[in-house]
């Protein structure tokens, strides 16, 4: 039966009603949307076509006037869909059902040889199905399943198949002549049980879910690469193709025919065309122009590879002879098995490059091994402040046009670390498919792992990082570059840097010669006094030599006015040293600021900095510790950690009035500049110092190592007394200065002292104390406010009395004022942080009470005119004891 006889739709729906059935209204196949002619476009269908009354269904024409084609709702309804697109494949599985479910009268067809069968079933069921199946690798081969259309769906029934575009036809009854309570009812268990029966079938005959066919075609791709010896990156040679080849007899249908094609093509390209010619020629069904067309599109490629060739050729018994591996004699299953122990010792293939073999559960030891490769290829990988660095070298301009090298240590990374691994040694897992060890990237878990070692590295610790030569503490001289292991400094040697050769043992004359060469740099420079030239030169000088000295002092260069050439000598520093200007960073608004904008320089080692146009005071803890300690923690702007370094740059700070505060005015040598004039910027020079120096850089640098050399030379001889914190520096900057006639740039820290605003606090306390309190007596800060903020008596007509004590409480509000009062918390603060600093042979001692509140007393010292630092030390005492 292929139509029905109805005038319209509605009358077909209508009598399909009457039969028990519940019609539904399908789109047309002429509709623009999708599955036009198999889906219904009312909302809610599958409740609203169960059990609909006439007037419902006679109203479908007018609002789905387009819904053409006609379906059955399936609830009780079961419509067996059996969706197989070979015959007796099809036939098979209709043949089945009806064994097991009971011979129905309803069996509709839309596109053959696919068919369904129509049952009862007692109470609604869900959809039962088989899996989705496939029988080739095509991703274009839809998909082969059976399935049981249940509760929610529906089938067409009448109208036009979609892709036929002929009507659905029923073989033998229909819908229309036979009531669904004629049709033979079946069972859940019933339909389980034949729907595995149906996969059961459709496996038997080669299907299988793609996921299924991809784990097969692996395994065969596997079992083919390992009987054609050749791994997984590799092809096997031709003769070995064409021998497999011979062994596949040519009985395969369509689709076996076109795999074997794209599995030669994949190993042998355009070069097997004869082999697949007269391969293919061995079948009867062989047309020889088809073939030869063929052949060329399986350039467009597949997931298919030649190891499914030899897989093929293995199921017909063929076993490979001679060498299959590209020419490389092929590893049999037990050595292959024994190589995959990491502990066996690779061999260097391929490259020459060394192997490490990445195993789970042993990171360690191929960390180690990584390591030791990186060591033994000399890569430039150090450690500074608890990370592995390495040198960057950047080339940038200079004066005139010039070029000149700009060094750094920069941290590295996970990925600049495997990129270092991968350019000298080759990393390998072992692949259980390819029963092989392959090649991979450098793991992040090794990368990571050897980053993460810190204190636990075989690379050398670096000091710093510079590029000119040096002299080293024993006077020889650094000019290899690369790393030094006696200082710890890696020299960038710039490629345009020449210098003279020195003399082996230069005298006092030579000395001094050099010395005023680099002392005529300095003509323009409006220094104030023989001190401030001589702090000048000592700039110059550390600036050199810096790298080898555990220790230096800041290098302080002031003016009363803008444009007197401050930035300008450090920059001659610089140049003469590096090659280049002076990196600044700006003071910033805390101590904590300017220790992290610091923090980052330090940290890439670079050679020379400077604090650039500091207003007012300068201190603080961190520049203390910068200048006096070997070792000091940073922060680092932009992160939260502190890391501990060298400090191995040469530290200067510029401002106008500049003035050295607390502790810095011993750790800090200051030159001044005076020009005298309104507008010193312009000034006439009659040559530029930076430019005199970067035409013959290596002369200066000459003449800067010949000075300190010729006073090594001489014996070191004493001509200036110890500092304490810089002995380094005052024996190789400080004393070649003074022998050669120069005045001592220490002599600068007494003049910072005597300008220290915290010193002149102290003095006028002492003073005020020596006149109003007792000495050697304990008060506390309540006692000394009373005693500072007496008051003349009271006056009716006047109001409160003068202070007796102006000046001394003037001093206590500008140390621990709070809104117009002294603050006995901040007074108790300030004169414990300067508790024991010795002026003028005197200092304040304290006697902690948590009763009554710490006492403080003033003493006198006993040797402390001897003592020049301004503190008291280990050795000296009070007079007399004081009395709290």
């Amino acid at each position: 039966m292929t139509a029905h006889a109805y005038p319209s739709e509605t009358d077909l729906r209508l009598a399909l009603r009457e039969n028990g059935y519940d019609p539904v209204p399908v789109s047309s196949p002429s509709m623009n949307i999708a599955s036009a002619g198999k889906r219904p476009v009312m909302p809610a269908w599958e409740r609203k076509c169960l059990n609909a009354s006439p007037d419902e269904i006679r109203r479908w024409a007018v609002r789905y006037p387009d819904s053409t084609n006609t379906g059955l709702l399936c609830s009780r309804l079961a419509g067996v869909d059996i969706d197989v697109r070979e015959p007796e494949l099809a036939a098979a599985i209709a043949g089945r059902a009806r064994d097991m479910l009971g011979h129905t009268p309803l069996v509709r067809i839309g596109r053959e040889p696919k068919l369904l069968l129509g049952y009862r079933l007692a109470v609604p069921l869900d959809k039962i199905q088989t899996p989705a199946l496939h029988f080739t690798d095509d991703p274009k081969e839809k998909d082969t399943k059976v399935e049981v259309l249940l509760r929610g769906q529906q089938f067409v029934a009448f109208g036009n198949h979609p892709e036929t575009a002929a009507p659905y036809r029923w073989t033998d009854e229909s819908p229309l002549t036979v009531d669904f309570t004629d049709l033979p009812e079946t069972t859940e268990d019933a339909l389980h049980q034949f729907v595995a029966e149906a996969e059961q079938i459709l496996r038997e005959a080669g299907a299988a879910t793609r996921r299924e066919r991809r784990q097969g075609e692996r395994a065969r791709e596997t079992k083919g690469r390992k009987v054609g010896g050749f791994g997984l990156h590799e092809k096997p040679d031709r003769e070995t193709v064409a021998d497999a080849l011979r062994s596949i007899p040519n009985d395969f249908d369509y689709d076996g025919w076109i795999r074997i094609g794209y599995a030669l093509y994949h190993g042998l390209g355009e070069s097997g065309r004869d082999l697949w010619e007269s391969w293919s020629a061995t079948s009867p069904k062989d047309d020889a122009a088809h073939t030869a067309q063929k052949y060329s599109a399986f350039a467009q490629g597949r997931s298919i590879t030649v190891a499914t060739l030899f897989w093929h050729a293995a199921e017909n018994g063929w076993k490979r002879s001679g060498s299959g591996r590209s020419g490389a004699p092929k590893k049999d299953r037990a050595e292959r098995r024994a190589s995959a122990d990491p502990g066996a010792e690779p061999s260097n293939e391929a490259d020459g490059r060394p192997i490490v073999r990445f195993v789970a559960g042993k990171v360690p030891e191929a960390v180690d091994r990584m390591e030791a490769l990186l060591l033994e290829a000399g890569v430039q990988i150090y450690s500074r402040a608890g990370a592995l660095v390495r040198p960057v070298i950047d080339e940038v301009p200079a004066a005139k046009g010039r070029m000149t090298m700009v060094a750094r240590m920069s941290p590295l990374v996970a990925v600049s670390l495997a990129d270092m691994a991968a350019r000298i040694m080759r990393i390998q897992r072992y692949d259980g498919r390819a029963e092989d060890w392959l090649d991979i990237n450098p793991p992040a878990e090794m990368t990571l792992t050897l980053l993460a070692r810190e204190g636990q590295w075989r690379v050398p610790p670096v000091a710093g990082i510079i590029t000119t030569p040096t002299l080293r503490p024993d006077g020889s001289l650094l000019t290899a570059a690369g790393y030094d292991p006696a200082t710890r400094l890696y020299l960038a040697h710039d490629p345009g840097f020449t210098m003279p050769d020195l003399t082996e043992r230069p005298d006092k004359g030579e000395a001094a010669a050099a010395l005023a060469f680099i002392e005529a740099l300095l003509v323009g420079f409006p220094f104030v006094g023989p001190v401030d030239r001589a702090v000048a030169l000592s700039g110059i000088l550390t600036a050199l030599v810096r790298g080898v000295l555990p220790t230096a002092p800041l290098h302080a260069i002031r003016a009363h006015s803008p444009g007197t050439g401050k930035s300008f000598l450090v920059d001659l520093a610089a140049v003469i040293a590096t090659g280049r200007r002076c990196p600044v960073i700006a003071a910033g608004k805390t101590e904590e600021e300017t220790e992290k904008r610091l923090g980052a320089l330090l940290r890439d080692a670079v050679p020379v900095v400077s604090i650039d146009n500091v207003n007012g005071e300068l201190g603080g803890d961190m520049l203390c510790q910068l200048t006096e300690r070997p070792l000091v923690r940073v922060r680092i702007l932009g992160k939260s950690e502190a890391p501990e370094l060298e400090c191995r740059s040469t530290t200067f700070a510029t401002g106008n009035n500049l003035v050295l505060t607390g502790d810095m005015t011993r750790r800090a040598v200051i030159c001044s500049l005076d020009a005298e004039m309104d507008r010193p910027e312009l000034r006439d020079f009659s040559f530029n110092p930076i430019e005199r120096v970067m035409a013959d850089r290596g002369a200066f640098v000459a003449a800067a190592l010949t000075v300190i050399r010729a006073y090594q030379v001489a014996g070191s001889p004493t001509v200036c007394g110890s500092l304490g914190s810089y002995e380094d520096w005052s024996a190789m900057v400080r004393s070649p200065l003074v022998w050669l006639g120069h005045a001592d740039p220490v002599v600068s820290m007494e003049t910072a002292r005597e300008e220290d605003p915290e010193l002149s606090a102290i003095r006028e306390l002492h003073e005020h104390w020596r006149a109003h309190l007792k000495l050697s007596s304990g008060y506390t800060t309540n006692i000394i406010i009373r005693t500072a903020c007496d008051r003349e008596l009271a006056n009716a007509f006047s109001g409160p009395g003068e202070f007796k004590l102006a000046e001394f409480r003037d001093l206590l509000l500008r140390q621990a004022g709070d809104g117009g009062a002294v603050n006995s918390r901040r007074l108790g603060k300030w004169l414990s942080r300067i508790k024991g600093r010795v002026v003028d042979g005197h200092r304040i001692e304290m006697k902690a009470d948590a009763s009554n509140g710490n006492r403080f007393s003033l003493c006198r010292v006993s040797g402390a005119d001897d003592f020049p630092g301004g503190r008291a030390v280990d050795g000296y005492r009070t007079h007399s004891e004081p009395e709290f």
